[in-house]
């Protein structure tokens, strides 16, 4: 028994001839899937095969090419959908897909590879070794911007000196964000578990708190910090107690000391125990008032020293005389 090999094509014609028969008219192109065009009339599809491949609205080139339908407001190379109903609906996937930012309240456009959406969500994509996810940018080229209700986020690998942020310098690679497109910035960016466990949160001031809702400085801690070093930078005049040295220097005499200390419970110039509990110390500002305190201290010493050698010679002077 011999066998007989019929293409798509030629299997499509005679299913077409057998059901038809001598009532089917039309016409159509070599490679070209026939469809009805009427109901007894046949002509081309959209679909063609050629050399073992197959393309829908194009020549193929590869084994399945797809050219999609370009409109105003998209171009889609496939779709897939769910029916109403399903848990699925208003799910969307579909690839190279062109939007427009008129959508996006912007009067640009751009491609993404991949285009996915649930109900009226917004767009996600992939191009050219960049995700860019509802991308509005006039700054430098991010490789991936995340926007949802006006907010964004922005992953930049490649900087400009001040691009996105002040502090950014040439090269530097960047995350960035911002609340809305009109500028304000009053959201934080937060670094940490999903189980509740303290993180890192960057505050729109720049403030950094670690285990902290709410920095108050460049930098908060609640909790225990371990370093090598630590060197804090004084500024202001003088920013160190030399000054207790030099001559126009009014030292308190150890009886003024003794009396501020009985009614105060505290040295002069140091804060009081409940003071320091309601707002700790300024490192730097304590060690100073510190040093002045040593400092003052040794003047203190120096002045004893120089009593007691006076007494020393007097007591000396007595002997002498005692033993005549």
């Amino acid at each position: 028994m011999k066998r007989i090999f019929l293409s798509a094509t030629a299997m499509t014609v005679l299913m077409l001839a057998q059901t038809a028969s001598s009532q089917v008219t039309g016409s159509g192109t070599t490679g070209k899937i026939p469809k009805w065009t009427g109901s007894t009339a046949i002509g081309n599809s959209i679909i063609t095969e050629s050399s073992a491949k197959i393309g829908i609205n194009a020549t193929p080139v590869y084994t399945l090419d797809v050219f999609g339908n370009q409109s105003a407001t998209n171009t889609r190379n496939f779709r897939v959908t769910y029916p109403a109903g399903s848990p699925l609906s208003g799910t969307e996937l579909s690839g190279l897909t062109h939007l427009p930012y008129t959508w996006l309240g912007s009067q640009t456009g751009g491609w993404t590879a991949v285009y996915g959406k649930q109900g009226s969500a917004a767009a996600a994509g992939v191009f050219d070794g960049q995700i860019h996810i509802n991308v509005i940018s006039t700054l430098p080229i991010p490789a991936a911007t995340f926007r949802a209700n006006q907010r964004r986020l922005v992953i930049v690998p490649t900087n400009i000196d001040g691009g996105y942020n002040g502090v950014s310098k040439e090269n530097d690679f960047g995350i960035f964000w911002a609340q809305d497109e009109g500028g304000n910035y009053t959201s934080g960016l937060v670094l940490g578990p999903h189980n509740g466990s303290p993180g890192i949160r960057i505050a729109a001031n720049g403030n950094v708190g670690i285990g902290v809702k709410d920095p108050l400085a460049k930098l908060t801690v609640d909790g225990l910090v371990c370093a090598k070093e630590v060197r804090v930078a004084l500024s202001g005049a003088p920013c160190w107690p030399d000054y207790v040295f030099d001559k126009s220097h009014t030292l308190k005499s150890i009886e003024e000391v003794e009396a501020f200390v009985n009614k105060n419970h505290h040295l002069p110039g140091i804060p009081a125990a409940n003071e320091i509990e309601a707002t700790g110390i300024i490192l730097g500002e304590m060690q100073t008032k510190q040093m002045e305190k040593i400092e003052e201290l040794y003047l203190y010493i120096m002045e004893m020293n120089k009593k007691l050698k006076v007494l020393e010679k007097e007591n000396a002077a007595m002997k002498m005389n005692n033993g005549k």
